[in-house]
C-alpha cells in the first residue's frame, strides 16, 4: 500500500493562512513610535492653522466626507454654504450696524432739552422711571432755560454698565456715554467709583470742583452726594459723586454750546453752594 505523502500545495497554504505572532514592541520602541505620532499630530495641526479657508474646506472633505462635494452653484446654495461658515461674523455685523443707526437715530431726533444729566454706574439696577421723572421736576428748579421756550426741561439718562447686565444693553450704553464724552454740551455727570476709574482710563478730565464752592463734600472734581438728599431717587447715589467735564478753553466753543455751558456751569454752582 503506497504510502501517504503531504501534499506541499497544501501545507504552504495552510501556513499562509495562520496568522502570525506579533513581536511584542520593546519599551524604547513604543516611546519611539509616541514621539513620532506626536510630531505627526503637531505638523498637521500647524499645516492646519496656516491653511487658507478653501484648503481647510478641503481637508474637511477628504477626511470627513466618502464623497466628493460639489461647489455651490445658485445663489441658494452659495448663501446656505456662506451662512454655514459666517453666521456668527453676520451676525454680529448686522448688531453694530444697527446699534450704530439706533444711536445716530437718538441723537438726531433727541428733544432740544436745556441741559443732560448723565448718571453713569457699575451697578446693576437702574433707577426707575417714577424716580427718573421725580429728580427731573426737582432739578427744573436749577435749570436755566436755555432755549428761551418757556420752559426749564433737564434729561437724566441713567446709564448702567455692571458685570450682570445683559451684553448688548451693556454695548448700547457704554455707546451712548462714549458719544456723550465727546460731546461739548453734555457736561454734567453722576458716577460710582468703578465708572470713575473706567472714564478715567479712558483719557476722561473733570474739573476742579472747590474753584466753583467751600462745601466740605467737595473732594477735588467730586462732589460726594451720600448727603445730599436732592439726589435720593438715584439708585446708589450714596456711592456717587457729581462731576463737570473739563473741554478747555469754553472760548472755542459756538454760540449755542457756550450758552449751554455756562447754563450747566450755573447748574452746578447752585447745587454746591
Amino acid at each position: 500500500m503506497p504510502e501517504n505523502k503531504p501534499d506541499n500545495k497544501n501545507i504552504e497554504e495552510e501556513q499562509s493562512n495562520t496568522p502570525k505572532k506579533r513581536r511584542t514592541m520593546t519599551q524604547k520602541e513604543i516611546e519611539l513610535a509616541k514621539k513620532r505620532r506626536e510630531v505627526a499630530i503637531k505638523r498637521a495641526q500647524q499645516a492646519l492653522r496656516n491653511a487658507t479657508e478653501e484648503e481647510k474646506e478641503e481637508i474637511f472633505e477628504k477626511v470627513h466626507l466618502d464623497r466628493k462635494v460639489e461647489k455651490p452653484k445658485t445663489f441658494s446654495q452659495k448663501w446656505s454654504n456662506f451662512w454655514y461658515h459666517y453666521k456668527l461674523q453676520t451676525i454680529l455685523c448686522a448688531f453694530v450696524v444697527i446699534l450704530g443707526i439706533w444711536i445716530a437715530y437718538d441723537i438726531i431726533n433727541k428733544e432740544d432739552y436745556d441741559m443732560t444729566v448723565t448718571v453713569l454706574s457699575t451697578e446693576e439696577i437702574p433707577t426707575f422711571q417714577e424716580k427718573v421723572d421725580e429728580f427731573e421736576n426737582d432739578m427744573e428748579e436749577y435749570v436755566v432755560d436755555v432755549n428761551s421756550n418757556n420752559k426749564k426741561e433737564l434729561i437724566l439718562a441713567d446709564l448702567r454698565i455692571g458685570d450682570n447686565i445683559d451684553p448688548m444693553i451693556i454695548q448700547a450704553n457704554v455707546a451712548k456715554y462714549t458719544a456723550s464724552l465727546s460731546e461739548p454740551k453734555d457736561l454734567v455727570y453722576i458716577m460710582n467709583q468703578g465708572a470713575y476709574d473706567r472714564c478715567k482710563r479712558e483719557g476722561a478730565v473733570f474739573q476742579d470742583l472747590s474753584k466753583y464752592s467751600d462745601n466740605p463734600s467737595i473732594q477735588g472734581d467730586k462732589y460726594m452726594l451720600k448727603d445730599d438728599e436732592r439726589f435720593k431717587n438715584i439708585v446708589g447715589y450714596e456711592d456717587m459723586y457729581l462731576l463737570v467735564k473739563d473741554i478747555g478753553p469754553s472760548e472755542k466753543l459756538d454760540g449755542k454750546e457756550l450758552k449751554m455751558y455756562n447754563a450747566s456751569i450755573d447748574f452746578v454752582k447752585q447745587i454746591l453752594n
